[in-house]
């Protein structure tokens, strides 16, 4: 009888260190997650024809907007690297994806509304403060 109860005790005792660590990674996994999803969110505005600073680093100019198809012309320009990222018939909704070069970062730009003489939208930046030191990934070159 002895061995059957050290047989059952291993067997719960593996089953408790299974369950701990899956909770563990399941720790791990929220944790990576609520880093992910610690964004700032700063609200822009521009005209056509003209260029604004959105965050240190990183500005945007308006060349064209065309109503009916809710989509811009311009650019966005990326510092310290001296970037730009050309916004070519840039539909709204649709993010403008990029990374920080230095940290990895994800960085954001969403346009939500077109006018005839206007743009609308915001840019996603990672939380921590710092200034971005973005790197081009994504959107339309």
């Amino acid at each position: 009888m002895s061995r059957s109860l050290e047989e059952a005790r291993g067997n719960q005792e593996r089953e408790v260190a299974e369950m701990q660590g899956r909770q563990a990674q399941t720790r791990r996994g929220m944790q990576a997650m609520e880093h992910r999803l610690d964004v700032r969110r700063v609200d822009i505005e521009v005209s056509k024809g003209h260029s604004r600073q959105l965050a240190p680093g990183i500005s945007i100019g308006l060349t064209g907007t065309n109503v009916e198809y809710r989509r811009v012309d311009g650019w966005m320009w990326v510092l310290p690297d001296r970037r730009t990222i050309w916004l070519r018939g840039q539909s709204a909704q649709v993010p403008v994806v990029f990374y920080g070069y230095k940290d990895g970062q994800k960085r954001e730009l969403v346009i939500t509304n077109v006018t005839r003489n206007s743009a609308t939208g915001y840019l996603l930046l990672p939380a921590d403060g710092n200034p971005p030191e973005p790197e081009v990934s994504g959107g339309e070159d």
